[in-house]
């Protein structure tokens, strides 16, 4: 019995520990919450946290203020070249964001200056196509070139789609034919660039300008085509690959 009661005051007394432990871990936490926090609420306020190192937060502040003490002057050097600070600018439309085609309609001016300053990404390239063929004059010649810029399979074919549908349009299409340079004579998209040099719609400029483009490729490559040519597509290419060759 005195055994069993030993024990029991025992277990109390491990209760006792175990409770003034927790309660201290508790207190431990709740006082780093706090310090996170008010360390949280200084930078927030612009004050370094209390764990920086001073020297640090001295050489960044120094930095910061000489760099904002230079910027009147910069503001000073574009003014005189013309320049003038403009404030309070709108944010973009999403559908100028999405290049969307409606813009043709509704605001063509803000689409073309879009189209001319900006390379649309990938998901936009249908958008731009789109507006390539409802548009006419620099309006389509604007987005041709931003089709060019975006370097990829999906704009490549977007380019190859549209030449072939300039039938009446010549500067659109001798606008596209530098743009149809594929990533390599392998590309899925040689094909339907190679079909050009047979197309009752391309000029000779055009064609040469194709074969040009596959030349240079295969040069830069080491590379041929590896599909079945005409003669005259074959034989266009191969006097372009003659002419980069030549000793300048």
């Amino acid at each position: 019995m005195r055994f069993a009661i030993f024990l029991t005051l025992a277990a109390c007394d491990a209760d006792r520990v175990g409770a003034k432990n927790s309660f201290k871990n508790s207190a431990d936490s709740a006082s780093s919450a706090a310090a996170a926090e008010a360390d949280a609420e200084a930078r927030t306020q612009g004050e370094p946290a209390a764990s920086a190192d001073p020297k640090l937060v001295a050489d960044v502040a120094r930095d910061v203020a000489a760099k904002n003490a230079s910027e009147p002057k910069a503001f000073d050097a574009l003014a005189a070249d013309g320049w003038s600070l403009v404030e309070n600018v709108p944010a973009p439309e999403p559908g100028e964001l999405a290049y969307s085609p409606d813009l043709l309609i509704s605001n063509a001016d803000v689409l073309r200056v879009q189209l001319a300053s900006t390379t649309p990404p990938s998901e936009a390239v249908a958008s731009v196509e789109t507006i390539a063929l409802q548009s006419s004059g620099d309006m389509r010649l604007t987005a041709i070139g931003a089709l060019g810029r975006v370097h990829s399979s999906d704009a490549i074919a977007s380019l190859t789609r549209l030449i072939a549908r300039f039938t009446d349009d010549e500067e659109a299409r001798r606008t596209a034919a530098p743009l149809l340079i594929p990533s390599s004579l392998q590309d899925a998209s040689v094909s339907a660039i190679a079909a050009l040099l047979e197309s009752n719609v391309l000029g000779e400029v055009e064609k040469n300008q194709i074969a040009f483009n596959l030349a240079a490729v295969g040069l830069r490559d080491n590379s041929t085509l590896s599909l079945p040519l005409s003669s005259s597509a074959a034989e266009r290419i191969a006097k372009m690959r003659a002419l980069i060759q030549q000793p300048q």
